[in-house]
């Protein structure tokens, strides 16, 4: 395997780490958020109208973006996964 297929591979797998994780991140901070706009609602700082509106653009929010960074990450890792079978079968030729 060349140094520079080695080194975009290292890279790859570094790039699906930080994706999935980032994905999880986005997922606990729209948790810490939508529990925030709760206590706002159940305290009366903020209108229940309101706080339901907003409370329903944080899940979209965060399942689009959660979704998006994690599929990311996974993706890559379907696509090294791809990269190390094709140079498998190449060295074996």
């Amino acid at each position: 395997m060349r140094d520079d297929t080695a080194r975009r591979i290292a890279r790859g797998e570094m790039a699906e780490k930080l994706l999935i994780r980032l994905g999880w991140v986005v997922v606990a901070a729209g948790v810490v958020a939508i529990a925030a706009q709760v206590v706002a609602i159940a305290t009366g700082a903020d209108d229940a109208a309101e706080g339901i509106v907003t409370i329903g653009g944080l899940v979209l929010g965060v399942i689009l973006a959660g979704a998006a960074a994690f599929g990311s990450g996974v993706n890559i890792g379907i696509n090294l996964e791809r990269l190390r079978t094709a140079l498998d079968e190449d060295e074996r030729a």
